[in-house]
């Protein structure tokens, strides 16, 4: 995937938001509305805690994760990962710079798989913002702290 010629790495901001505004890029095609996507996010996960639970780091609460999530400025783990996945219904691609291979998280599906978590439309914040509707997400993550779009 990477390696196509047409790809190009969008840096973010890496001020602990860059996983929401990498989202917000390939959502929006602007990285300014990374606190909706944070905010959708954190929607997800809250109402879906007992699904979600099972990927927060060991010695944390869900509880703590999602007071945590909140705050701006901090870094999304692997539980926000899979949850943008489940959230919008496409798989996420990430590679990572320290192994140098990519990574997939599907959404979360049941034995039919059918979604796990349904949603209410993504919708942005007024009609000058269009949601471009991506098949999937591609990510460049950085030494596992940052985290670029791919276009």
């Amino acid at each position: 995937m990477f390696a196509r010629s047409d790809r190009k790495v969008v840096t973010v901001k890496g001020d602990g938001n860059c996983f929401f505004r990498a989202l917000s890029y390939q959502l929006f095609g602007t990285e300014k509305l990374h606190s909706i996507v944070r905010m959708e996010i954190y929607r997800v996960e809250n109402r879906n805690q007992e699904i979600f639970e099972q990927h927060v780091d060991e010695g944390m609460s869900m509880t703590q994760h999602l007071k945590t999530l909140l705050s701006p400025s901090s870094w999304a783990t692997q539980v926000e990962v899979v949850a943008a996945a489940s959230l919008f219904n496409i798989p996420l691609y990430y590679y990572t710079s320290n192994t140098y291979k990519w990574n997939v998280v599907k959404p979360l599906v049941d034995r039919d798989s059918k979604p796990l978590i349904i949603c209410p439309q993504l919708t942005p914040l007024n009609d000058s913002v269009n949601l471009l509707r991506p098949t999937h997400f591609e990510l460049l993550n950085y030494t596992g702290t940052h985290y670029d779009a791919i276009v």
